[in-house]
């Protein structure tokens, strides 16, 4: 293990995907790593999540079990509110306790998504 913790920053970018390492108790930034955001990818970009933060760990020469914060974030979904760019969405109730989504398929209430 390290002789001290720390923080890691995660954002899905458009373009990139990026970590930033922060000592936990200075709050002082140890480092910032980037790697190309994995549109097209099999998993998607969960697999540049995977790559950044594995990354940053051994740029910086950070043990995981020194890890005490993750944060993580996207501008992907701000970008899309902010440029209009989205798909119409809702989920109804029918009145017995069902909820529909947008093609009509059945929704367990506990999954279920409410965006007005």
């Amino acid at each position: 293990m390290s002789s001290f913790r720390v923080r890691i920053a995660l954002n899905v970018g458009g373009t990139f995907t990026k970590a930033v390492v922060i000592h936990n108790d200075t709050l002082e930034i140890i480092g910032k790593s980037s790697v190309l955001t994995t549109h097209s990818a099999v998993e998607g970009v969960a697999k540049g999540v995977i790559h950044v933060f594995q990354r940053a760990l051994a740029d910086f020469h950070i043990d995981p079990r020194d890890v005490v914060f993750l944060a993580h974030s996207t501008t992907q979904a701000t970008n899309a509110l902010l440029e209009g760019d989205l798909a119409p969405v809702g989920i109804h109730r029918d009145g017995k306790r069902r909820y529909r989504g947008h093609a009509g398929q059945e929704i367990k209430p506990s999954s279920a998504i409410f965006l007005w």
